[in-house]
Formats: structure tokens, C-alpha cells, sequence
């Protein structure tokens, strides 16, 4: 028995070694494809039931932007060509949120701030640090894939209140975009939104 655990404790130490030794010093930005389409499920960030689904499909890509379409809910998110969400819906943001900058490496940091108008508690600002953390294997429902973790944290506030947000996401770049995020949003020091989603199937050309 002793025999057979050093023998799989072997080939899992081989495997992730292998996996190192496959991962990129520099990740450049993704070339989207009007077509690509990636599926993710939504999921409670405490419970991790699944709430709803998300088919998100490039639906324009110009010169200047590109247009995400959830087929499923009909919400169009608008990102420049280096990949800053610009406008979610009726959602405008400004500056562009640039949670992701092409091209990443590990260390890499960045901070960012942006603005949008609130219906009830006027201008939400939000202020973030953010780091390419490094490598990791992350499983989720599309399957197994190594992927890069970028960690954002910093604050929020308008006219309501203020306190902190949290954001993680796991980037792959066979898939061109991410596998998995988890967002977490506090209010009077609780949880007060947030969601996980986890990537369940794409195509991408």
C-alpha cells in the first residue's frame, strides 16, 4: 500500500511539474472571432447552486470594439480592442474597467479606478489593485485547464455607502478568455452581491 501511494504521489508531482514546465512566460491578447461562443453557469457565491446560464457569443468585432451577446438574457457588453469592458446594458462605465491588460505575466500589477451612474445612490466609484497572481489548475465543469490568476481587490462608494469588492479570474488562453471569476461586493461589512461563474462548454476559432 505504502508502495502504491508513493506511486501516485510520483505521478501527480510529475504532472504538475509537467504542467510548469508548459506554462507561458507572456500571455498576449485574444484575437476574437465574430462566432465564439462560451457557456457559464452562474453560481450562488455561498451555496454554489446553480442559478442561470450564460451564453455569451462575440457578436461584433470593429476596429475600434468588440460586442459580447448573452444569448440568454440579451445583455450586450461592449469592450475597446484591448479588452476594457466600456458598457454592460444601459451601463457605462469611465473610464473603460481594465480588470484584464494584455499582455500578462506573472507579477505583473495594475491599478485602475471607474465610474458609473447608479439609479438610486448616484455615482458608484470604484478604486482597485490589481495582480497577476500565477498558474494554477482550476477545474470546472468544461473540463481541467491551467490558467492564469489575476486577483483584484479595492473599494467602492457613492452617495449610499462604501466598502470592499473582491475579484478573481482564471484566464485561459486556448479559450480566449476565462474559465472561471468570482466576484464578491460588501456593504456595511457583509456580503451583499457577488457570483461565481464556471465555464461549461465554448467554441472558438
Amino acid at each position: 500500500m505504502k508502495f502504491i501511494c508513493l506511486s501516485v504521489a510520483t505521478l501527480l508531482s510529475a504532472f504538475s511539474i509537467a504542467a510548469q514546465a508548459q506554462d507561458l512566460a507572456q500571455v498576449e491578447k485574444p484575437d476574437p472571432k465574430v462566432g465564439d461562443t462560451r457557456i457559464y453557469a452562474v453560481l450562488e457565491p455561498i451555496s454554489r447552486v446553480e442559478q442561470r446560464v450564460q451564453e455569451l457569443t462575440v457578436t461584433e468585432v470593429t476596429d475600434s470594439q468588440i460586442q459580447i451577446t448573452d444569448k440568454v438574457s440579451s445583455v450586450v457588453t461592449t469592450y475597446d480592442r484591448d479588452w476594457a469592458i466600456k458598457q454592460v446594458g444601459s451601463r457605462r462605465y469611465t473610464p473603460s474597467v481594465r480588470a484584464l491588460t494584455f499582455p500578462m505575466q506573472v507579477g505583473k500589477k495594475w491599478e485602475h479606478s471607474n465610474s458609473y451612474a447608479h439609479a438610486s445612490c448616484g455615482t458608484t466609484t470604484s478604486d482597485l489593485k490589481n495582480e497577476v497572481v500565477g498558474w494554477e489548475d482550476v477545474i470546472v465543469p468544461a473540463g481541467t485547464f491551467r490558467a492564469l490568476r489575476i486577483d483584484s481587490n479595492g473599494y467602492w462608494n457613492n452617495s449610499c455607502g462604501s466598502d470592499r469588492s473582491e475579484y478573481k479570474f482564471w484566464y485561459v488562453p486556448k479559450v480566449k478568455w476565462l474559465v472561471k471569476s468570482e466576484s464578491r461586493i460588501f456593504a456595511g461589512g457583509r456580503l451583499y452581491d457577488g457570483q461565481i461563474l464556471e465555464l461549461k462548454s465554448f467554441r472558438v476559432d
